[in-house]
């Protein structure tokens, strides 16, 4: 797996569209479609400290694939960024994806509930 299909894992992992992926890392598009293209293509270390910075992921792991895939020094800022982006989704779904989206955070709830022993704590 090279540089380029980490950062196609990143876009994954976080639901996004390389625009988006630009736009929080505040670099261009035609940037990430260089990195997306080429195989061997190697990020700036301004890059690569973004990414880490607003969504966590370890820059060695980017480059080299070298575990842990996430860093140490995500924080809650970038929780509250992948909250908004949920919530920027959600505003343009159909009701019934909506009401699906609802549903799976109720069967976490329970699970939770369940694995904790506690059957009415509301943690979502």
């Amino acid at each position: 797996m090279g540089i380029n299909d980490r950062l196609r894992v990143v876009i994954s992992e976080n639901l996004l569209k390389q625009k988006e992926l630009a736009d929080i890392l505040g670099v261009t598009d035609s940037y990430i479609s260089f990195l997306l293209k080429r195989e061997n293509s190697k990020p700036s270390k301004m890059f690569l400290s973004l990414l880490e910075e607003k969504l966590g992921y370890n820059p060695d792991w980017i480059v080299n694939g070298t575990e842990p895939k996430m860093s140490k020094t995500y924080n809650e800022y970038d929780k509250m960024d992948i909250q908004q982006r949920i919530l920027k989704r959600l505003e343009y779904m159909p009701i019934e994806h909506i009401q699906a989206v609802v549903a799976f955070l109720d069967s976490l709830e329970t699970v939770n509930s369940i694995l904790t022993g506690a059957v009415n704590d509301k943690r979502y």
